[in-house]
């Protein structure tokens, strides 16, 4: 896949209006790509489930939650930050719009041991609804939130 081409298309949806439906089948591919995604770090343990999102305390129009789960550990928020955008961009190329929610809750906190970080509601978007010319969105220049050489 292409992310930077994604990043340029890619939109963060504040509530879902007249959302279409995601189908079985972009289910099942969606499914697919959680199983490939690659994490910063293979060390820290993680899982993602996907449920419907009113089965969280999400209520934004959108039609499931992805829910990220991992082990507290040195990194795990940018770890799964990593995970979770790699997933952001899969969603804008099947023009699958995604919120992140941080400050809801599914109706498991933890599984497999595992504690709940934060979700992103997912909806079926018109491709007209992403962004076509990235020169009209609002971002920090890169020297604000990026110091290269420092770690």
């Amino acid at each position: 896949m292409d992310y930077y081409k994604q990043i340029l298309k890619r939109k963060s949806f504040h509530i879902f209006k007249n959302p279409g439906v995601i189908t079985d089948d972009e289910m099942q591919r969606l499914n697919d790509f959680l199983h490939i995604v690659k994490p910063l770090n293979t060390e820290i343990k993680t899982e993602i489930h996907i449920v419907p999102e009113s089965e969280t305390t999400c209520k934004r129009g959108g039609q499931f939650c992805i829910l990220f789960y991992s082990e507290s550990k040195d990194e795990y928020l940018r770890n799964i930050g990593y995970i979770g955008e790699q997933i952001d961009l899969y969603l804008a190329s099947h023009n699958i719009g995604a919120l992140w929610f941080g400050i809801g809750t599914p109706n498991d906190r933890k599984i497999n041991g595992l504690d709940y970080v934060i979700m992103i509601s997912i909806a079926k978007m018109p491709e007209n609804k992403f962004r076509k010319d990235l020169s009209k969105s609002k971002r920090k220049p890169l020297s604000e939130i990026w110091d290269c050489g420092k770690q």
